[in-house]
C-alpha cells in the first residue's frame, strides 16, 4: 500500500520547484510532538514521523467546535514532517511540508503542500486534492 501511496502521490504533482521550498533550519524549530511518531495513519507513507512547526504556526492556540479540538493556524504558519521507513531508520526517506498560503494559486483550502524525495532533493507541489481532501477534516 505505501508503494501505490507513493506512486499515486508523486503521479499527482505538478512541475518540480526550481527553489528549494523546504527551509534548511526546519530541524531548529519546535518539535509538535517530544518523539517518534510510530503508529499508523491512513494515507501516510513509510512507518514513523517526526513533526515541526515555525515559531508562526506555535502562536495558536487549540479551542473546541462541535465537541471537537481544533487549531485555526494563522497565514504563514509552515509543518513539516520527516517520513523514516522505520523507527530505526537515521535518515528521513522523505519530507512533506504544509504551508498556510491562502493567496498562493496552488493552495487548497487555504494550505500549499510539498513532497520532498531525500534521495533526488526534488521538491513537488501536488496538484490533485488528495492532501486536501484528508485534512480538511
Amino acid at each position: 500500500m505505501v508503494f501505490i501511496f507513493m506512486m499515486t502521490f508523486i503521479a499527482c504533482t505538478s512541475k518540480e520547484s526550481a527553489v528549494p521550498l523546504v527551509p534548511a533550519d526546519y530541524s531548529d524549530w519546535q518539535n509538535t510532538i517530544e518523539e517518534l511518531l510510530t503508529y499508523e495513519i491512513p494515507g501516510h507513507t513509510l512507518k514513523a514521523r517526526m513533526i515541526y512547526i515555525n515559531d508562526v504556526g506555535t502562536t495558536v492556540l487549540p479551542r473546541e467546535v462541535n465537541e471537537q479540538v481544533t487549531y485555526n493556524y494563522p497565514e504563514g504558519t509552515i509543518i513539516i514532517k520527516e517520513n523514516y521507513a522505520s523507527s530505526t531508520s537515521e535518515t528521513p526517506d522523505n519530507i512533506t511540508m504544509m504551508i498556510k498560503d491562502s493567496t498562493h494559486p496552488e493552495a487548497k483550502g487555504g494550505w500549499i503542500w510539498i513532497a520532498k524525495d531525500m534521495n533526488s532533493g526534488e521538491e513537488k507541489i501536488p496538484s490533485d486534492e488528495f492532501c486536501f481532501a484528508c485534512h480538511q477534516n
